[in-house]
């Protein structure tokens, strides 16, 4: 089994779909924690050690093992820590939930895809992107870097999400928009037109609150 380290000793979920990807076919070996605020705070996260914080990651011995990136409170906050680890040399693990079909979709390196989503055809993640539990990316739609999708949204066909954008638990995107860069679509949003890169909407219909 491959050796695993977690940067982010926040998200238990995370721990449940490694568990469900290893019933199905031995893959990873959980090592523990990354994290920097924990470490020599709290000696351990759901049974697993906080081994340390960056410096641990830039000296871990495990030729063979990979990191994830377990880190979504922000979108911005989520690419800092993908920097780190690409600049400490390890390879980032991709995950996705052994009852999601991928078949006819396209998913990039360092993402995560929890149990319950649904893929449509010629659906893309790019690189980094998260998607939560059973949220809809449907067809023909590109996600990009670093997107955060919240439990149980919705996205319709034909939608562009561009890099960094965060989408709240539960929001609604109606199809043939595009959501700019680094904006926030609130939690329970209903988005009917185009999002402004860098805004943050919210509300049923969605309206701009800055």
């Amino acid at each position: 089994m491959k050796p695993l380290l977690i940067y982010g000793a926040s998200y238990a979920g995370t721990l449940k779909m490694i568990r469900a990807i290893n019933e199905r076919h031995p893959t990873y070996e959980v090592i523990g924690y990354v994290d920097d605020a924990k470490f020599g705070k709290e000696p351990e996260y759901m049974g697993l050690p906080i081994l340390g914080g960056q410096e641990y990651l830039n000296t871990w011995g495990a030729q063979d093992g990979e990191v994830l990136n377990n880190v979504y409170a922000t979108t911005p906050g989520r690419k800092t820590v993908t920097e780190r680890i690409l600049a400490s040399g390890r390879p980032m693990a991709t995950l996705v939930h052994p009852d999601v079909d991928t078949a006819f979709s396209t998913i990039g390196a360092g993402c995560l895809v929890m149990a319950g989503v649904d893929m449509g055809v010629n659906a893309a993640l790019a690189d980094h992107a998260a998607v939560k539990m059973n949220s809809v990316i449907s067809h023909d739609c590109q996600i990009g870097c670093y997107v955060f999708v919240g439990p149980g949204a919705v996205i319709c066909g034909h939608v562009r999400i561009e890099e960094g954008a965060y989408i709240g638990a539960g929001a609604l995107i109606k199809e043939r928009l595009t959501i700019g860069a680094w904006s926030v679509v609130g939690m329970g949003a209903c988005v009917i037109r185009d999002v402004e890169p860098n805004t943050t909407v919210a509300g049923n219909p969605a309206r701009l609150l800055r």
